[in-house]
């Protein structure tokens, strides 16, 4: 209950503080797509945005613009995945008219823009690699059929998203145009929850051709989501429409590319906050740079440049400082390692530097200083004029903090006041002390604790593991033999779901670590997200995804040695 009623209270606290951190641009000007490449980074902006005014800053250091234009202007390459949908529930009397659509796009195909076609039903089908060529591109069309019998729209747009990079070092923006009449929900698969997280973190924009065959009175409603949560566009082919506008609805002419330089020391392969003005529109934004280990001396002078495009009070006009020799390690560049890094929305990026003896950028070194910016020598004062810009700009930032800092308050006293509550109740318990697992940065380190084990037991290490979606279904066994999650009943762990193999994955120990390992050549177990390719360690609050199943690791602990199977009986659930 306690930690029912904190997450309530944490959800609270973060849609309180969401308007804070993100509405700083003009609605009609959006990031479309970011990725990192070698030392640069390539931002592609939908909407308005002034050209002559531009800054960049990752991690509150000024970035040098090396160029940036508009798409149509520029020739930059435009790499779009065509996804259509070919199964029965298509509308029958639309079939012809998206394959009109299909070809009206292909004839029209710009000069820097090429097209990948793709079928999609049960299974996916490529019928022409990315390509300019016309009749490349129109024969793969030939022949196209609507006979397929379920759609299996989630799978297909995650199982084609490219990985994005640049076409010989020159900018490319990917997109994925989907056709189709809407979502069918199948028993397997990618879920929608494991695509919107993809799109995401990748920021790749998925634009909808929603087929029907009146005019829709409004967008349907899980189509339209994959828009939102992608930042892609939304049109509707219909008979009575207009294929001039369904066409141009998605065309790619009013995005604006930027291409920024990082420095070296911020090559480490984090995720890192990026911060893109004009001096009007300002855009936020999370991107993970590249782990690039460069030869001493490269990457210098983007903050000179960043001072110049953007008008920021960039510091080093021979780049930001360079961390000392130790810091360099596992190939990675090293940073200069204060304990928190500022950035421009006030909130901190913490260093996953070990070491805080890392030397600072003189400020004796800073570029020349925008308008309002305090003389040189003062460190907080750039900080504290962008906050007061921020704030006079946009007041509401100014009550959503203060509303934010008094729910935070009111947080810790509860947690305070609850926590003590709960050491008093579970005081005496030995025999549901739990022991943890070392969880330092090195799963190397990972080991079963000892902990107070209860007298007359023989202190073998046992899991507890509970079902998600059914927090009384728990199972506590001894890792003293293999655990077997799996469909058949002879799993020590057995979910009775579609989704999950007969024989999912092992849970076991080794070197007295506990570890799982995927044994389902079918359907695919995640861990903590990530596709579990390899045997890896667990610990107390992982999460299992075996399927559509999601299971969490509640503790480890010491038992009596019996406990071969699951206890659902006999156990009591304990919540964390």
């Amino acid at each position: 209950m306690f930690v029912r009623r904190f997450r309530i209270l944490l959800s609270v606290f973060v849609l309180l503080l969401f308007p804070g951190m993100v509405c700083h641009g003009e609605e009609s000007t959006a990031l479309a797509q970011a990725y990192t490449w070698e030392q640069n980074v390539d931002m592609y902006i939908a909407g308005e945005i002034k050209p002559d005014s531009l800054g960049c800053k990752c991690s509150n250091q000024g970035l040098e613009i090396v160029d940036s234009g508009l798409l149509a202007d520029r020739g930059v390459t435009v790499r779009t995945t065509i996804l259509l949908d070919i199964s029965a529930s298509v509308p029958k009397d639309m079939r012809d008219n998206v394959k009109i659509y299909l070809d009206r796009l292909i004839q029209d195909i710009p000069e820097n823009e090429q097209y990948k076609l793709v079928t999609f039903d049960e299974e996916l089908t490529v019928l022409q690699d990315f390509t300019n060529d016309r009749y490349d591109l129109s024969n793969a069309a030939e022949g196209i059929d609507f006979d397929g019998q379920e759609s299996r729209i989630y799978d297909a747009i995650y199982n084609t998203m490219p990985s994005a990079e640049p076409v010989e070092g020159n900018p490319c923006y990917y997109r994925t145009i989907v056709i189709t009449d809407g979502i069918d929900d199948t028993a397997s698969g990618i879920t929608k929850e494991e695509l919107y997280l993809k799109l995401q973190a990748d920021t790749y924009p998925v634009e909808v051709v929603a087929v029907s065959s009146a005019e829709q009175s409004e967008a349907e409603k899980e189509l339209s989501a994959l828009t939102r949560i992608s930042g892609g566009r939304y049109v509707n082919l219909h008979a009575d429409g207009d294929l001039e506008t369904v066409l141009s609805g998605l065309a790619v002419d009013s995005i604006y590319w930027v291409r920024a330089k990082l420095p070296a020391e911020l090559l480490d392969g984090s995720l890192r906050p990026f911060v893109l003005t004009d001096g009007t529109v300002s855009l936020q934004f999370d991107v993970r740079v590249s782990a690039v280990d460069l030869p001493a001396g490269e990457g210098s002078g983007s903050s000179a440049g960043g001072a110049e495009t953007g008008g920021e009070n960039a510091e080093g006009s021979s780049g930001a400082s360079e961390a000392p020799e130790s810091s360099r390690e596992n190939g990675t560049s090293g940073e200069a390692s204060e304990s928190t890094e500022s950035t421009d929305n006030g909130l901190s990026e913490s260093n996953d530097s070990g070491d805080n003896t890392g030397s600072k950028t003189e400020n004796g070194e800073s570029g020349s200083a925008g308008a309002g910016s305090v003389p040189e020598g003062t460190e907080t004062g750039g900080i504290i004029g962008t906050v007061k810009g921020i704030v006079e700009k946009y007041p509401f930032v100014l009550a959503a903090v203060a509303a934010a800092v008094i729910l935070l308050i009111g947080i810790i006293v509860f947690i305070a006041v609850g926590g003590k509550k709960k050491k008093g109740k579970t005081a005496g318990k030995a025999d549901e002390t739990k022991t943890g697992v070392s969880t330092g940065g090195n799963y190397g380190d990972t080991e079963i604790l000892g902990g107070n084990v209860p007298k007359g037991t023989d202190g073998s290490a046992c899991i507890r593991i509970r079902d998600a979606s059914h927090p009384e279904q728990v199972w506590s066994l001894s890792l003293s033999d293999t655990i077997a999650v799996g469909r058949v009943t002879d799993c020590q762990i057995c979910v009775a779901d579609e989704s999950v193999s007969r024989k999912q994955c092992l849970i076991y120990l080794v070197d007295n670590i506990p570890t799982i390992e995927n044994k389902s050549n079918s359907n695919i177990t995640r861990l903590n997200g990530e596709q579990l390719n390899v045997p890896r360690p667990l610990k107390a609050g992982d999460k299992i995804k075996c399927g559509r199943v999601t299971l969490i690791v509640d503790s480890f602990y010491r038992g009596t040695g019996g406990e071969k199977g699951p206890l659902n009986k006999d156990t009591r659930f304990v919540n964390v």
